[in-house]
């Protein structure tokens, strides 16, 4: 196959978890690129950061979605892993990296006026998915 009519790459979208509840989008980069060296904040591409929906969680963290703009160099992570722990030196527990989205990964944060849609639907017969336009559920029930 030509270069010209080459599929493009596949862009893995991971989730990050444990992030301190008072991050903004530039602050988490930054923060999960001191896990790596020599990863610029700026390669680090994050289009969603909420609180966690559990309120029983102390202190208050923040999930995030993200891509890597350019692929780590030695990053430890192995395809073959499903999730990565990142001790980082201040913080009360280790971020979660992880590309199976298992549980509840809130996406953003909508005011209770603004919020208008939700959706629940079965797909597949072991797997439920519920979201509500600000959260994804999957949950898998035996069948």
């Amino acid at each position: 196959m030509s270069s010209a009519t080459a599929s493009p790459e596949k862009v893995r979208v991971y989730r990050l978890r444990h992030l301190p509840g008072h991050v903004d989008r530039l602050s988490a980069a930054e923060l999960f690129a001191k896990c790596f060296d020599g990863l610029a904040p700026q390669n680090i591409h994050i289009p969603s950061l909420a609180h966690v929906i559990d309120p029983w969680t102390r202190p208050a963290t923040k999930t995030a979605t993200l891509t890597f703009r350019t692929t780590p160099v030695a990053t430890g992570i192995a395809t073959e892993d499903v999730e990565w722990k990142f001790p980082v030196p201040g913080l009360a527990k280790p971020l979660l990296l992880d590309h199976h989205f298992r549980g509840l990964t809130p996406l953003n944060e909508v005011s209770p006026v603004e919020h208008q849609y939700e959706l629940a639907a079965r797909l597949f017969s072991p797997i439920f998915i519920y979201a509500d336009c600000d959260a994804i559920v999957a949950l898998s029930f035996p069948v």
